[in-house]
């Protein structure tokens, strides 16, 4: 996707990532342009607050670049429904500033719900300066509205071999890597794994087998339980109401597991805190512990 050369201008410019310690005239303080994409669509810059309708589709991107001291760590939270969630939170001058490579990207996508989302970024460089920079994503007051279907752009879920996040919330819309499930442990729904014998899986992290796969699931203060049911006769995009949506979720699902999944599958899913969800399985490859699957999701807004 193209990216937005544009420095933040105006309002934007009070808010950019500036330390907010003096440096010497020597020192160049680290800095971060932060921009937004709707629905794959073209890049908007970012001001303090992005208000899209509900259910829109946000990719955001924070580029951290880096001055004279490197940057030494990110931090990135989300405070949603009352809750903070630490979304990364890392050390990143050993190696990964090193030689030509001058800046860190970090992405997150995800819905507009009908609470606010914050994000704060959260800079350090090598001499302790930090800077700080705020974004909220909330919906314009015209979308509000309950009952509506709300399909989540399509999510990537790695198996346990494979670099990307296995771990999915349907509460935050969100994938979340194995090393940073602990901290947002009682929102994290669905977990990714292939195994030997029961191939492409999706599970609670309560379910015996996830613990097997993932030890440090098995550490976790909070496995949630969530229920699945394999789903037969349904059109996944045929379900654009709250009606249709009640009439293919049917009975309340029961197993902690969903197994032997193929492309094409959909699942009715209920979470510990009794969302529910129907989801799409739209690809696996390969079908290995290195591979991956693409899921789809549908809630309704209540």
């Amino acid at each position: 996707m193209k990216k937005l050369n544009y420095l933040l201008m105006g309002l934007f410019v009070a808010s950019a990532f500036t330390f907010t310690s003096c440096t010497s005239e020597d020192d160049e303080a680290a800095s971060a342009e932060i921009y937004y994409s709707v629905d794959g669509g073209e890049d908007k810059l970012a001001g303090s607050v992005i208000e899209e309708d509900l259910g829109t589709s946000i990719d955001l991107y924070a580029d951290f670049t880096m001055g004279t001291n490197k940057i030494e760590s990110v931090k990135v939270t989300l405070f949603y429904d009352n809750a903070t969630y630490v979304l990364i939170d890392s050390t990143l001058n050993t190696g990964l500033f090193d030689g030509a490579d001058k800046t860190f990207t970090f992405d997150y996508s995800t819905n507009v719900a009908s609470t606010d989302k914050k994000l704060t970024f959260t800079a350090t460089d090598t001499k302790g300066l930090t800077a700080d920079f705020v974004v909220t994503i909330k919906p314009t007051a015209t979308s509000i509205q309950t009952g509506v279907v709300v399909t989540s752009e399509a999510k990537l879920l790695g198996g346990q071999a494979n670099t990307n996040g296995s771990l999915y919330s349907v509460f935050l819309d969100q994938v979340i890597k194995l090393g940073d499930g602990a901290g947002v442990s009682s929102s994290i729904d669905l977990v990714y794994y292939y195994g030997s014998t029961n191939l492409a899986t999706l599970a609670a992290p309560s379910a015996t087998a996830t613990q097997s796969v993932y030890s440090k699931i098995a550490t976790w203060s909070t496995k949630n339980a969530t229920k699945f049911a394999k789903l037969s006769g349904v059109s996944f995009s045929e379900i654009t109401t709250e009606a249709a949506f009640e009439t293919a979720y049917g009975t309340a699902p029961t197993a902690t597991e969903a197994t032997a999944l193929t492309p094409g599958d959909v699942l009715s899913v209920v979470t510990a805190k009794g969302q529910k969800a129907i989801v799409k399985v739209s690809s696996i490859s390969p079908t290995s512990t290195s591979g991956a699957m693409t899921i789809l999701v549908k809630t309704v807004t209540e």
